[in-house]
């Protein structure tokens, strides 16, 4: 375990000999906060407070397993208090895409506990160090929601931000505490005239522990549109490890028997999170399929007692049209941003994704190099891959 206090990092070789289960951080003598680094296990503390925080998924240590077993390496920075509460911290996560280079990512991070604005610095501070001990060359945070000065202080920092998003960067929310009659009244009148038809067509919905089914429905939705599918071992990753946590869940929607559509939710923190679907646009089938699944999905997170469905992502263009109360172009009503929009629901504009270079010279001299790079069709097209879990 590496701990690093008061700007030095000092390796603590007596608490790397005890077993993980058994390891503590030492409590600092002086008043300064202290900050402990080492390679990602479960931490029911850590994903607790996450959880208790209404933090995102991403910053679990549950999720980072998902990560690890698809080549990812995970690592895990926590803040005590001098009291030795556990204040803060963020996960880590890096990919080798050759010999000396590695891309480090932070979705959502870091995260604090409590009212501790004051400790975002030292965090921010480890960020940086972290990626470089990490072998990354490439640094990209998405910095968490409702800590501005996470945001204020990367950029004082020197990260800039990145055309290349590791999380969404807006998106649309809904309120699952109201009724169904309120929900069915805060839709587009389309919408509404589209989920009535789904409602006669006589499809069913289940929820299902078929991967692989999920999978191919997931893979033709992706060749038509021209996407790079998220491939069967990552979707096998994620599932082992969250669905019997309860944090994960496919919903399969049938007509007559054959498989139609399909959708995958995450589940955290009173969050039912819309993360990817599919369609078998071969199967012959009515229409209205894909509405059949969100609304089922919807209802579900009602009964469970969610108190928000977000639909996972929205584009900038789209969030930003919105949130200054313009109407959206007819053109994008028929986009998947149009299609989401049509069930109503809060537009949300969220941290933009910031990118930082180790060492702290080399970010000096190349960020500009490195920024029209990431804008680029190539390094956009690998983040895909890396996303969709190919290298």
């Amino acid at each position: 375990m590496t701990i690093l206090q008061n700007e030095r990092v000092v390796t603590d070789d007596r608490a790397a000999a005890v077993p993980h289960a058994n390891r503590g951080l030492r409590t600092s003598r002086t008043v300064t906060p202290q900050l402990a680094c080492e390679e990602t296990r479960p931490d029911p503390e850590w994903d607790a407070k996450a959880e208790a925080a209404g933090a995102d998924l991403s910053q679990t240590t549950f999720w980072a397993e998902t990560r690890q077993r698809v080549g990812f390496t995970s690592h895990h920075v926590r803040l005590r208090a001098p009291d030795g509460e556990l204040a803060g911290g963020f996960l880590m996560y890096t990919r080798r895409l050759g010999p000396g280079l590695g891309v480090c990512s932070v979705p959502r991070g870091p995260i604090l506990f409590g009212d501790r604005t004051a400790d975002i610095d030292p965090l921010v501070r480890a960020l940086l160090d972290t990626a470089r001990r990490q072998g990354g060359r490439l640094l990209l945070i998405a910095p968490p929601e409702g800590i501005g000065p996470a945001e204020q202080r990367l950029a004082a920092a020197g990260f800039r931000q990145s055309a290349v998003a590791i999380a969404p960067e807006a998106t649309l929310r809904l309120d699952t505490r109201q009724t169904e009659q309120e929900l069915v009244a805060g839709m587009r009148p389309t919408r509404r005239r589209h989920l009535a038809r789904a409602l006669e067509q006589g499809f069913e919905v289940e929820a299902t522990a078929d991967v692989e089914l999920f999978q191919r429905l997931h893979a033709s939705t992706a060749v038509r549109q021209g996407f790079e599918p998220v491939n069967l071992a990552n979707l096998r990753s994620q599932w082992h490890v969250l669905a019997p946590r309860g944090n994960c869940r496919i919903l399969i929607v049938r007509y007559e028997g054959v498989p139609i559509a399909g959708l995958w939710v995450t589940c955290f923190a009173g969050t039912v999170t819309f993360k990817l679907a599919g369609w078998n646009g071969e199967s012959g089938g009515p229409r209205y399929a894909n509405v059949a699944a969100q609304w089922a999905a919807i209802q579900r997170a009602r009964t469970e007692g969610a108190h928000t469905y977000d639909f996972g992502g929205l584009s900038q263009g789209s969030a930003a049209i919105l949130a200054a109360g313009s109407a959206l172009p007819a053109s994008a009503h028929e986009t998947p941003d149009g299609f989401k929009l049509g069930f109503g629901g809060t537009p949300t504009l969220l941290p933009r994704t910031r990118f930082g270079i180790t060492p702290a010279l080399a970010h000096r001299a190349l960020a500009g190099v490195v920024e029209r790079a990431l804008a680029s069709t190539r390094v956009r097209r690998l983040a895909q891959r890396m996303r969709s879990g190919r290298s």
